[in-house]
């Protein structure tokens, strides 16, 4: 008998140039935080509101994700989600940051839901550290998948 369920993320970074040709692209694990298990429970109960706006923010914070994180350690900027879906049991957000957005290295990520493009607002649901450098050349579209489990 099963008697959880658990949630898997990872985080895709694909860069593009000016001609929209994929330059680069690397994947990373993430950690599903407190709010994406809030975001479950309420649903469960019934009491779930809906997702607002989603958006994925990048900064230059290098403290370890932790489970209880509600916002980025240095948050930079952010996207709004550009494209979303699912198949079965796996959720997939895709957020589009155009060429003269958050320039320079990136440390960290996450997504947020019931969010507003003003930098550390919404309800955290997932953070990872990355090493990634972006220059004003390139177009970076980043794929957060959540595989319920």
């Amino acid at each position: 008998m099963r008697e959880h369920v658990r949630v898997k993320g990872r985080m895709t970074f694909r860069y593009l140039d000016a001609d929209g040709q994929v330059v680069a692209e690397r994947t990373y694990r993430n950690l599903i935080t407190q709010g994406m298990d809030n975001l479950l429970a309420a649903y469960l109960a019934g009491l779930g509101t809906g997702l607002g706006s989603i958006y994925c923010a990048v900064g230059t914070g290098v403290t370890a994700p932790n489970y209880n994180d509600n916002r980025l350690a240095t948050e930079l900027g952010r996207a709004i989600l550009a494209q979303n879906g699912y198949a079965g049991n796996i959720v997939l957000f895709s957020f589009t940051f155009p060429p003269a957005a958050v320039v320079g290295t990136l440390t960290e990520a996450g997504v947020f839901v019931n969010a507003s493009a003003t930098i550390n607002t919404g309800s955290l649901i997932n953070h990872v550290l990355i090493t990634e450098d972006k220059t004003n050349q390139m177009t970076l579209i980043i794929e957060a998948q959540f595989t319920i489990q």
